[in-house]
């Protein structure tokens, strides 16, 4: 993955995001169930997750993915 890797402990999965989009919206090859999600580094930051057909959606804003 051309944004950084995915790691898994037990049910939880982990996106170590080092090059997000420069819109804030990162689309993650699968389709999955989320029930949290969120920034470790900047947890103020709203995360927005949804599920299409291309995948699972993680917006951050141009504003978290820029800094």
């Amino acid at each position: 993955m051309s944004w950084g890797k995915a790691t898994r402990n037990a049910l939880t999965l982990y996106l170590h995001v080092f090059k997000w989009p420069k819109d804030g919206r990162l689309t993650v090859p699968m389709q999955a169930t989320v029930t949290r999600a969120r920034l470790l580094a900047k947890t103020d930051f709203p995360v927005v997750v949804s599920v299409t057909a291309g995948g699972t959606v993680v917006e951050v804003g141009s504003a978290a993915a820029r800094s």
